[in-house]
């Protein structure tokens, strides 16, 4: 089911910068309960998630309230002008700053990628807050970290030079992760996202990158002490930057959670099925 309930779009000032969002209500067979907010990637946004469409979300929309928004200096939301506000535990701040925005008590955190784990830090700063986690191909983390910090200060540089353009080609041809090698789909998605990237140019700086340079998963050990929330990671294989290590890694630390690992075109198509049944099961 992909039923659409109305959608309402606004701004928030998170912290003193201006976070775009929306939220969609379900339809009259949904359970208006614990919303789901979603976080999308690195150099994406809402626009990016909906050309790429990795996630269907109106499926989502149709289980439960789904707020989505783009982090700062991303899509349509406002700059900062430090640094540190794109490290990812300034974003977990961010989305908690959004949620007591609209005043939500509980929610769902969910994300990919960046968005993954700015909803995994929000849980750790605030696990009453959060009744469950959705963690869509998790980024590398702790030992797999430095190798991705090069590259995102390699991408910075291109930005300082005036070189958007040759980023978002280095980002449509880099290789696809396994499900994806040889699907005819996948240009088309790195396309998109290449092509949203440009649109976006006026908004996205350096500083993005070099705060996810900046910034890693908490430690396991950490993660075992303090969250004990029902959670889904969706991993896919063969990826260097949203490696299988990292989600192994979060479903070994967090008690009960449930790791997919996918490595067929086919198996991702189902993701957003497995997401709507998870967050159907959570108590509304």
């Amino acid at each position: 089911m992909t039923v659409d309930g109305p959608l309402f779009a606004s701004v928030c000032d998170a912290r003193g910068i201006d976070l775009a969002y929306e939220i969609a209500v379900p339809s009259d067979d949904g359970i208006d309960g614990v919303p789901l907010v979603w976080g999308h990637g690195l150099l994406s946004s809402r626009v990016t998630d909906d050309r790429t469409r990795l996630v269907d979300f109106g499926a989502l929309r149709a289980r439960r309230r789904v707020v989505r928004y783009d982090a700062v200096g991303h899509g349509s939301s406002a700059p900062a002008d430090d640094i540190a506000r794109y490290r990812w535990t300034e974003l977990a701040d961010d989305q908690l700053a959004l949620v007591a925005h609209l005043a939500v008590d509980r929610y769902i955190a969910s994300g990919e990628s960046m968005g993954a784990a700015t909803a995994l830090l929000a849980a750790m700063k605030a696990p009453e807050r959060v009744a469950g986690l959705v963690l869509v191909t998790p980024p590398c983390a702790w030992h797999t970290r430095p190798a991705q910090a090069t590259t995102y200060l390699q991408g910075a540089q291109l930005i300082d030079d005036g070189h958007m353009a040759a980023l978002a080609e280095f980002i449509a041809g880099a290789p696809p992760p396994g499900p994806f090698v040889g699907d005819p789909t996948w240009p088309t998605r790195a396309a998109a996202a290449a092509d949203a990237l440009v649109s976006q140019q006026a908004v996205v700086s350096a500083e993005v990158l070099r705060g996810a340079a900046n910034s890693d998963l908490p430690l396991p050990v950490d993660l075992a002490e303090r969250l004990t929330m029902p959670t889904l990671i969706l991993c896919w294989t063969d990826d260097d930057g949203h490696p299988v290590s990292t989600g192994e890694a979060l479903a070994a630390a967090i008690t009960g959670a449930r790791l997919v690992v996918s490595s067929r075109a086919s198996e991702v198509a189902d993701w957003s099925a497995q997401i709507a049944d998870f967050v159907e099961s959570i108590d509304p």
